[in-house]
């Protein structure tokens, strides 16, 4: 079967879509794609000027009303500007969720982020999903990686205080979020909703997990 491109893509005028990690990489490559098919975006960055930025690079005129947000991801009872965020009444019909490394490691050194990997991606689609459901034949599309096949959750310590390898890391978080994702369509099934929950492995894609990302 051929590879399809952009330009397959039907018109997604009318639809809205919440995009993370969409300030670089894959992320910014599946913003700029669905902005040009006329999708309303919404950009999820940590960095709320770096995701207005990437709007004005990628709004197209069929999605003139897309904005940039600071989601605060954090699990925590109450994220800063969390209400602001939910405040839209209007459904979401897509949620990509796209993260790498940045929220366990950078340059191989072990952060404490609460925002970072699979968690903050959990609350976050926690979060929204009565308006994902309130959406159209809604879609949740996780990225994950192959990586997953090494992964290993480990339970004892889920933040790797100990030992912390940023490999070993890494392919904890891919395997969690793609454990998510199929959990979250068996649920979806379960319970008759029209929603889909779908994970995608982008295969070898120049991001900044060349330069910061983990080493096997």
């Amino acid at each position: 079967m051929p590879h399809g491109t952009v330009k397959d893509i039907p018109s997604q005028v009318r639809r809205i879509a919440l995009v993370t990690g969409a300030t670089s990489g894959i992320g910014y490559e599946t913003a700029k794609a669905l902005a040009g098919a006329g999708t309303k975006m919404i950009i999820a960055s940590r960095n709320e000027r770096n995701g207005a930025v990437v709007l004005a690079e990628i709004r197209a005129p069929t999605s003139p009303s897309s904005r940039a947000i600071s989601p605060t991801s954090s699990p925590s009872p109450a994220p800063p500007r969390a209400s602001a965020f939910r405040a839209a009444d209007r459904p979401a019909h897509q949620l990509c969720r796209h993260h790498g490394h940045s929220g366990q490691a950078r340059n191989g050194r072990r952060l404490r982020d609460a925002d970072g990997g699979h968690f903050g991606h959990f609350a976050l689609n926690m979060q929204q999903l009565p308006r994902v459901l309130a959406a159209a034949n809604p879609r949740v599309v996780t990225v994950s990686s192959l990586a997953h096949r090494n992964g290993k959750i480990n339970f004892d310590d889920l933040q790797w205080k100990k030992g912390y390898s940023s490999w070993r890391a890494y392919c904890q978080s891919k395997l969690a979020t793609l454990m998510f994702s199929l959990e979250f369509d068996r649920i979806a099934r379960v319970e008759d909703w029209s929603l889909m929950s779908t994970a995608a492995h982008p295969r070898f894609a120049v991001t900044g997990l060349q330069s910061t990302g983990p080493r096997p």
